[in-house]
């Protein structure tokens, strides 16, 4: 696979875990964790692009990771599992689009 260097670590065709979310997406949501396939550079801003099966989108590097990468993340998050209801024990007003508060 082609290596460009404004796409390091990643190479055209490489299997890569999209790390955001983007709910809005068409025609349906990109969730965190979905899997996709680099298919190029992006722009200068977001270096790369990256199917996802649905649709195609433009990321930063520090929004993708290799799948080896998000298994290792989810085991790091042992007790809980993606999906579990938790509750915050921190506040942070500032969060958008709404405050956070301890308790939520």
């Amino acid at each position: 696979p082609a290596k460009v260097a404004s796409m390091l670590p990643f190479s055209i065709g490489d299997r890569v875990v999209s790390l955001v979310a983007n709910p809005g997406s068409k025609p349906k949501p990109l969730k965190a964790g979905d899997e996709g396939v680099v298919m190029g550079p992006g722009n200068e801003e977001h270096p790369i692009t990256a199917d996802f099966d649905h649709t195609s989108f433009i990321f930063q590097t520090k929004h993708l990771c290799t799948p080896a990468d998000w298994s290792a993340k989810v085991a790091s998050m042992r007790p809980f599992s993606i999906g579990d209801r938790v509750v915050s024990l921190v506040a942070n007003p500032g969060s958008k689009p709404k405050p956070l508060k301890a308790g939520d």
